[in-house]
């Protein structure tokens, strides 16, 4: 759509009325004759223009269409026009409306700036400023809390009634309010922790001097000695203690005559212990004596802040060196030093009394340290009442100032910064709420419509809901579809659950998944909030769930198990002779065959494991070939969209998907169908003939059984004709006798053999080359064109729908700029190469995939049959049904809990992945470029998993 704006302006000081009327008229003619006009009006003021006068204007804005539909996701620009020069208060309620309709995905039309250069970076680290004050408030509310041995703290703090939240008028009041409980928090919590320490100091110099005193009272003073060893004592024994080791040490070295020692007294945490008496012992060479004291109480570790078990330590040394040495390996322990001399009761009280060491100096700091914490409980309370609300704003403003950020400021009338504008992704269909919802032509608002570049990258867009948001999550996690591509989750919501039940076909089972799926969903608002990893996924895919629960009954009726045992509903048509009472034989088809799935003398029958592994490998077979056939006319559906024009505007894109449709998805298709879709036929027929045909039947050559595909095969590859004896179509054309060749099956081969290896180097080689040749004749078009490409004049007063137009670029342009670009036929050739290699060797290895449907089957119907047989039948150990009623209850809880974590647990697991492997890698790799961009639009909810 190409925009024609037009502005009328008349001035006429004496008669505005007469004015305004005349261009009414002349505007509504003009939107009358011009379909879909849009009519702008304004009024200048008097002096600015027109001096002494009155001017009245209409701007008219005319869309011109020129044929080409526009595509889903309409491209489409926000402005916002202010009359002010700072237009950020107003630009918010804007952008919040639209971000509320969680339809509208912005661009980044600021790219190129940095974010400290952004209009609204200071809103923005007010935003992260609060995210991180608010942090740390909860931090301190958690560890508040953690202290509640009884839980009073917690039934305090979620008390009474909750306060109205307090009005936030932007993020700077409440980046203000925050601060304020971040103050006086962390005010006070400093104030605890310090009168916690200090308390603590004073307790533990409490036990040093009690229980030091008690060791220095079996310690005579010295006889004799200097001035500087004063506050040495000399060392004789512990009179009421057994001398240690190094007590004996030190007494007994004959190094230090006079005995004189000195000591060192503190508190140490206990499981430092004994490193410290090792390093201690080792540092002075065993002339020290270390004594420690168990504490039974426990005090404040310096470090963590949590109470640990400590032991007061008394270090006996003979030198001022090696006292120093102690001190310093004090200190790298951790270990606090007291002051505790040899003293009598009274000169250790006045100690006490000096140092504040009295217990009611202590009980006098406790009670400052409670009325503190009262406060800061006052403060909590607030808080956790608040957080909530602040929480939401918060992210609210974090994401408007985000997607405000990447507005750009037009100029606009000789006025730069009056209008903001934006480029964004919106779903075509909801085009009219957004636009009601933006409040479109009040106030300077407007969206205007704008054509997307040929070659830009459109995000794809669907609408999920809960139910199909789980299948749509598997498609996505493989990859995004691109823009209108064909959406594998539509088919996921069928293939998916199906090929999970054909590997996991049970009804009990089936019904226990029901179960579970049925009560997640019935009790889904009250158990979403649940916070359990474990159960959160399941919980997530519920839907998913319940229809592969839907799809495994299904099947399990198919194959007629009930956790291994069938049903005979219709009655089985073959009747029992039971010649060996352990084996149970078929003789003597009498009837048709079974109404519904399976005939249940299958199940008993000595051919069992042959007969269902023949029916399930080429059943497998089967749903592959049909699933990967799909995906490979998807294939060509996508190449038949993309050649409309209305659909794909580039035009080599368009010439490239001709190409692609003709010369890659037809010889695909045909490859996959003279081989594997041949196959099928052949599992067909083969299912389809009788047998046990009388000798003069005109097709079949009596008596001979039915042959061996995998023969047939073989000489198919091998381009062998095919003897009587094999034959599986047009047996009217063979020779007599089992070695008569059947010259209508051996052509038909050799038909499908020769086109399928057509097919090969067609693949290979048709492509690349013609898209060379196209690409040559453009190349040749632009040389005669000049190689030019022709840009319109710009007034230099960049309007708003000037920049409207910057970004319009039509259809031609692209594909001149598209001519400059250069054909590697090199590289094309190699990709052609890969692809065709990976193709043909993928029609093999993804084909012989699929049958995990046939092992994962088998393997579960043999687990759930194993149980039955030796848990609950008692086939071999004499329990279950073959014994008394405990043990068969007993035997009933062992079955049920097998079955659980077996085949309910690890068998779901595995299917589950099976599937998904087959859904990505033999599905959607036929198919699928996955390498699309998903619509993300802005949203007022945060992710989960996003930090808080």
């Amino acid at each position: 759509m190409l925009s024609l704006v037009v502005d009328l302006g008349v001035c006429c000081p004496d008669h505005p009325s007469v004015v305004r009327d005349t261009l009414l008229v002349l505007a509504e003619r003009l939107q009358q004759d011009l379909d879909g006009a849009h009519l702008r009006w304004g009024r200048h003021v008097p002096g600015e223009q027109f001096p002494g006068s009155l001017a009245v204007w209409v701007h008219i804005q005319v869309g011109i269409h020129l044929g080409s539909q526009v595509p889903e996701h309409a491209l489409a620009l926000v402005a916002l026009k202010h009359l002010a020069l700072e237009p950020p208060a107003f630009a918010r309620d804007a952008v919040t409306k639209l971000v509320e309709t969680d339809s509208v995905m912005f661009l980044d039309d600021m790219e190129a700036v940095t974010g400290e250069s952004r209009r609204f970076k200071r809103e923005v680290f007010q935003c992260n400023e609060s995210k991180r004050v608010l942090r740390y408030l909860t931090a301190e509310v958690n560890a508040y809390l953690d202290v509640d041995p009884d839980g009073q703290r917690s039934r305090e703090l979620f008390a009474g009634n909750v306060p109205p939240p307090p009005e936030m008028s932007s993020i700077e009041v409440l980046l203000e309010t925050l601060s304020e409980y971040e103050q006086s928090v962390s005010y006070n919590t400093r104030m605890i922790r310090a009168a916690n320490t200090k308390i603590n100091h004073k307790r533990e110099h409490q036990l040093v001097l009690e229980k030091c005193s008690t060791v220095l009272e079996q310690v005579t003073a010295p006889l004799d000695g200097p001035p500087s060893m004063s506050q040495g004592v000399q060392l004789d024994s512990f009179s009421k203690e057994p001398v240690d080791t190094e007590s004996q040490s030190l007494l007994e070295s004959g190094l230090f005559h006079s005995k004189l020692v000195m000591h060192e007294c503190g508190i140490i945490s206990t499981e430092k212990e004994e490193r410290f008496k090792q390093v201690l012992f080792r540092t002075c060479r065993s002339n020290v004596v270390t004594k420690t004291i168990p504490i039974d109480e426990k005090l404040l570790d310096y470090v963590t802040g949590e109470p640990v078990s400590k032991v007061a330590f008394i270090i006996f040394v003979t030198a001022e060196k090696m006292l120093d040495k102690v001190k310093s390996i004090c200190h790298a322990f951790g270990a606090k030093s007291y002051e505790c001399n040899r003293m009598t009761p009274e000169e250790r009280y006045e100690l006490m009394l000096r140092k504040g060491l009295n217990q009611s100096d202590i009980d006098d700091q406790r009670n400052a340290v409670r009325m503190t914490e009262h406060q800061n409980a006052e403060d909590f309370w607030k808080i956790v009442h608040s957080i909530d609300h602040w929480k939401e704003c918060i992210q609210q403003n974090s994401v408007i100032y985000h997607h405000l950020n990447k507005f750009r400021l037009v100029t606009s009338d000789g006025v730069a910064g009056q209008y903001m504008a934006v480029h964004a992704w919106i779903p075509a269909a909801r085009e009219s709420e957004i636009s009601q919802a933006f409040g479109t032509g009040r106030d300077g608002k407007f969206i205007m419509e704008e054509k997307p570049n040929a070659n830009a990258d459109i995000p794809t867009y669907f609408p999920v809901d809960k139910a199909t948001g789980a299948f749509q999550g598997i498609v996505n996690a493989y990859g995004v579809a691109r823009y209108q591509e064909i959406n594998p989750g539509l088919f996921a919501i069928v293939f998916f659950p199906f090929l999970f039940a054909v590997m996991f076909g049970d009804i009990l089972h089936g019904s226990f998944l029901f179960c579970f799926a049925f009560y997640c969903i019935w009790n889904e608002e009250s158990l979403k909030n649940l916070d359990n990893e474990l159960f959160k996924m399941p919980f997530q895919g519920r839907y998913l769930i319940l229809l592969m629960s839907i799809m495994s009954v299904y099947m399990g009726f198919i194959y007629n198990e009930f956790a291994s045992v069938p049903f005979d509903i219709f009655g089985s048509a073959w009747p029992k002779e039971q010649t060996d009472p352990k084996v149970y034989t078929l003789v003597n088809h009498g009837g048709g065959p079974y109404p519904f799935g399976l005939d249940p003398a299958w199940r008993w029958a000595e051919a069992n494991i042959q007969f269902t592994n023949s029916l399930k490998m080429k059943m497998s077979i089967i749903l592959g070939v049909s699933q990967m056939t799909l995906g490979v006319i998807l294939k060509a559906l996508n190449q038949v969209y993309w050649m409309q024009p209305q659909n794909q505007p580039n035009r080599d894109k368009r010439k490239t998907a001709h190409i692609v449709l003709i010369h890659e998805s037809i010889p695909e298709l045909t490859f996959f169908m003279f081989t594997f879709g041949y196959l099928v036929i052949l599992i067909f027929t083969k299912w389809n003939t009788n047998w046990n045909t009388a000798p003069e039947s005109e097709t079949i050559q009596y008596p001979r059984g039915p042959p061996q595909i995998i023969n047939t095969l073989i000489d198919f590859a091998m381009m062998k004709p095919v003897l009587h004896e094999n034959v599986l179509l047009f047996a009217s054309t063979c020779a007599d006798g089992p070695g008569g060749v059947c010259t209508g099956q051996t052509a038909l081969q050799r038909f499908l053999f020769i086109g399928a290896v057509i097919c090969v180097p067609w693949l290979l080689l048709a492509k690349p080359f013609l898209l060379q040749k196209h690409y040559e004749r453009k190349g040749g078009e632009h040389a005669i064109l000049g190689g030019a490409v022709y840009q319109p004049v710009r007034n230099e007063d960049e309007s708003v729908f000037g920049a409207l137009g910057e970004k319009g670029d039509g259809d031609d342009d692209d594909d001149k700029g598209d001519a400059a670009e250069e054909f590697d036929m090199t590289e094309v050739f190699i990709h052609q190469t890969i692809h065709t290699i990976e193709y043909v060797l993928g029609c093999i290895s993804n084909t012989a995939s699929y049958l995990r449907l046939w092992a994962l089957s088998l393997a579960h119907s043999q687990l759930s049959e194993v149980f039955w047989n030796y848990i609950l039948n008692g086939q071999k150990f004499g329990v279950g049904f073959n014994s008394t009623t405990p043990m068969l209850v007993a035997c009933f809880f062992v079955w049920l809990a097998a079955t659980i974590g077996v085949l309910m647990v690890m068998e779901t697991l595995s299917a589950f992945l099976h599937a998904l492997r087959l859904q990505w890698v033999e599905f959607q790799s036929k198919f699928y470029c996955a390498d699309g961009i998903l619509f993300e639009p802005a949203t007022l909810v945060p992710e989960p998993g996003a930090e808080e």
